[in-house]
């Protein structure tokens, strides 16, 4: 569950607004850092509910894939044009 601050521009200082090229009418969604989750390499991800159910379906179908062994990797990009191209 993610608890999100919804403030009016109108609540900032000038000072900030300027920063975000927004006005006193602009509405902002906050959500607090220690509720944000990060990738192995330490970007932001994010919220489940941002993903759609297709893509989630797509996602579980290749993990599938992966543990069933129908998948091929190469060592770089140019392995994997010379197969494509055989």
């Amino acid at each position: 569950m993610t608890t999100a601050l919804n403030i009016k521009g109108e609540e900032l200082p000038v000072e900030i607004l300027e920063k975000l090229n927004a006005t006193p009418f602009h509405t902002f969604k906050i959500t607090p850092a220690t509720e944000i989750e990060y990738d192995d390499e330490g970007n932001p991800m994010p919220p489940e509910e941002c993903f759609s159910d297709e893509l989630i379906k797509a996602v579980e179908e290749s993990e599938r894939d992966i543990k069933e062994g129908r998948f091929q990797t190469f060592d770089s990009v140019d392995e994997m044009f010379e197969e494509l191209n055989k």
